[in-house]
């Protein structure tokens, strides 16, 4: 596991050309040429020495750092932290969350808590895909999973509809036909809360406002450093073998306003199952399992 801090684009039009020349100086190549401009961003691991060097460099030119979920302002650049996790991080891992490398792929609509897809976006080929925060998958997949016999497995059928501009009362729901059905990805069995000691926040980015640990609010949570991505969630063993064993669950926390958008957690069993039948297109999170409840 790596943890990695990027600098968001910058661009040069922004800057003197003294500071602008050291930023570049830094990271070659991050620099990209545009019309009018250079734009560059940067990666590096997050105990790189260039990283005091580049915060340094831009709050003398009177620049502020800002986190992906704090509200934008003039003269603040974007930092994200972030992990990178190595194959024996992910074969290690007793539980991982899961979702679909692209995020929200799909226009989607929810009606009566359906799923309905705009037919022009969908991405038939693919192995996974998601809209509305909720993870979707082709008929062969389901088929792949069910032979696995993977315990909460659960899918609710899709539609495909013909849009335009968005209009409920424009959408027209198409027959399957030759078309292979889509399901979305859920479970029967629901996790605990995270770990206590992962403070929840309210959602909105306008307000650090904590939330009770069993709030039915859509939230994001606080971290040291600041928020991170690819971060594992946290849970207590104790409440784990509450719900006893399972190979796939839906997390208690929603990440949105849409309806049902909680994230997925699965056993090393669901993990293998979908490697094994060569199927593509997830990205996985070690989960961390605290065995002190205290």
């Amino acid at each position: 596991m790596i943890g990695k801090y990027k600098i968001r684009r910058l661009q040069s039009t922004d800057f003197s050309s003294d500071v602008w020349s050291v930023l570049v100086s830094i990271d070659p190549r991050g620099v990209k040429n545009y019309p009018r401009c250079q734009s560059w961003e940067t990666t590096l691991d997050d105990d790189d020495f260039r990283i005091q060097e580049i915060d340094k460099i831009l709050a003398s030119a009177g620049w502020r750092k800002r986190y992906p979920d704090e509200p934008i302002e003039r003269n603040t650049y974007t930092v994200v932290y972030y992990l990178e996790y190595c194959d024996d991080d992910l074969r290690q891992a007793e539980l991982l969350s899961c979702a679909p490398d692209e995020l929200d792929a799909n226009t989607g609509w929810s009606v009566s808590d359906t799923i309905q897809i705009d037919a022009e976006t969908a991405d038939t080929a693919c192995d996974i895909t998601s809209a509305l925060s909720r993870d979707i998958v082709p008929n062969r997949v389901r088929t792949i999973l069910e032979r696995a016999d993977l315990v909460g497995l659960q899918f609710s059928q899709i539609q495909f509809v013909n849009s335009i501009d968005g209009k409920n009362s424009e959408r027209t729901v198409l027959s399957w036909g030759k078309r292979e059905p889509w399901w979305e990805l859920g479970s029967s069995v629901r996790m605990p809360p995270v770990s206590p000691k992962i403070p929840k926040l309210h959602m909105s980015i306008t307000e650090d406002r904590v939330v009770d640990r069993y709030t039915d609010e859509p939230v994001r949570f606080k971290r040291a450093r600041g928020p991170m991505k690819n971060l594992p969630g946290v849970y207590l063993r104790t409440e784990l073998e509450k719900i006893g064993p399972f190979d796939i669950a839906e997390t208690f926390e929603r990440s949105s306003l849409a309806p049902r958008s909680f994230g997925l957690i699965v056993s090393q069993r669901f993990r293998q199952a979908w490697i094994s039948a060569g199927l593509d297109g997830m990205h996985w999170i070690p989960v961390t399992i605290d065995e002190d409840d205290s």
